[in-house]
């Protein structure tokens, strides 16, 4: 009977440990408070998963105290290495609550009894969808311009010209062959 205690708390502590709620804190650095909060609300409104298909989904978004709660049941086959292909459904309850901070922070609580991994997915899945609304954590700042190459010192034994840049029409400047970022985000967001 001694060892039957110590094996049953240790069961109790495993089990513990795997359940309950999971939370992280994501700052917005050079995003506005309104600008994370449209963001936050259409990304818990409509989530995107690669691997899984969403059943069903209730956000419900509270303006008071910038608190969104997520009901969400999603399924998917899994045929891991061509075996049996096993249908799984998934449950998650979500709090997400932008707080009052500057730069803008949000928490990211799992309510759902789950494995705390698999809640870091949900997170990670939910906070990637916002940063893609807002255009990337480093949208609004630019990148900093490429150094020019040094040029190398000419040698005896080289007697090649160097090849002189393509000239451009007067007074036109050559157009960037790509954007390096978005003038706004790709999502109409209050200014």
């Amino acid at each position: 009977m001694s060892f039957a205690l110590p094996c049953r708390l240790a069961l109790v502590t495993v089990l513990l440990s795997s359940v309950g709620c999971t939370s992280h804190t994501e700052t917005f650095e050079g995003k506005s408070r309104e600008q994370v909060w449209t963001a936050m609300v259409r990304a818990a409104e409509n989530p995107v998963y690669s691997d899984w298909h969403v059943i069903e989904n209730d956000a419900w978004a509270y303006d008071a105290d910038s608190r969104i709660e997520v009901w969400r049941l999603l399924r998917r086959y899994n045929d891991k290495q061509n075996q049996w292909a096993r249908l799984e459904d998934s449950e998650w309850l979500f709090t997400i609550v932008l707080l009052d901070t500057d730069p803008p922070s949000a928490t990211f609580d799992v309510r759902s009894m789950c494995v705390p991994s698999h809640g870091w997915e949900q997170r990670e899945n939910y906070f990637k969808q916002v940063w893609d609304l807002l255009g990337g954590p480093n949208a609004m700042t630019p990148p900093p311009a490429p150094s020019a190459p040094e040029p190398a010192a000419p040698t005896a034994a080289s007697n090649v010209a160097p090849t002189p840049a393509p000239a451009t029409p007067s007074g036109a400047e050559p157009a960037p062959a790509t954007p390096s970022s978005p003038e706004k985000p790709p999502v109409d967001l209050p200014e």
